[in-house]
């Protein structure tokens, strides 16, 4: 890993990096820090955003926030720190299109987050994301408002987005959402609902555009 943080309890770093799938456990620190790590980022995120943004009302604020902690950004920053190199996991390949990333950058900020605190994780954590805050200049649309726009001129009206499947610990649960639009459908996953919604709207997007 690239990110020069030194942890004074190298356990957590072990924690973080070790996916379920290669240590099987009662209690699953993996997940359990990717659950912290989760919100310490939301956190260090959205004052990076209140800050820069000082005129922007709060719609605006939270679209940027969630393109910022999106699964696809989280996987880009976990491959540029190199994490992939030391992730231990079993049955998938870890590339920048890997989810097994994204989670795993999570749960090295909860880590981190245990270790020495929000001020020193914010340290580290902060310019990886700062670097990503001129990706668009106006707030960027999610794939929600995008599929939206798409289905309405087209006269396909609003999709709908039912929720089909729920798993996982109370803690860490998983949303399953199946999604129809026209004659196409799609089902996707997330750590909440609104995630699994915006995943399953950008699947159903690269549906559309692929017809194009």
């Amino acid at each position: 890993m690239k990110l020069k943080f030194t942890f004074k309890d190298p356990s957590l770093f072990d924690k973080a990096i070790t996916h379920p799938s290669f240590r099987r456990r009662k209690v699953n620190d993996f997940e359990r820090l990717e659950f912290l790590g989760d919100r310490v980022l939301g956190i260090i995120v959205a004052e990076m955003l209140y800050k820069a943004f000082p005129l922007e009302k709060e719609g605006d604020l939270a679209k940027r926030q969630a393109v910022l902690i999106s699964r696809d950004v989280c996987q880009e920053i976990a491959y540029e720190i190199e994490l992939h190199e030391d992730i231990k996991v079993v049955g998938t390949g870890l590339d920048g299109n890997s989810a097994v990333l994204s989670d795993a950058m999570e749960a090295l900020i909860g880590a981190m987050f245990l270790d020495q605190g929000l001020e020193v994780t914010r340290q580290h954590i902060l310019p990886l994301w700062e670097k990503r805050l001129a990706i668009t200049q106006a707030p960027p649309k999610d794939h929600k408002s995008l599929l939206q726009e798409w289905t309405q001129s087209r006269g396909l009206g609003i999709p709908a987005y039912e929720l089909v499947n729920q798993t996982g610990p109370a803690h860490a649960p998983e949303f399953e959402i199946l999604l129809k639009v026209d004659d196409h459908s799609v089902k996707a996953r997330g750590k909440s609902r609104k995630l699994a919604e915006q995943e399953a709207a950008k699947q159903m997007l690269q549906i559309k555009h692929a017809m194009q």
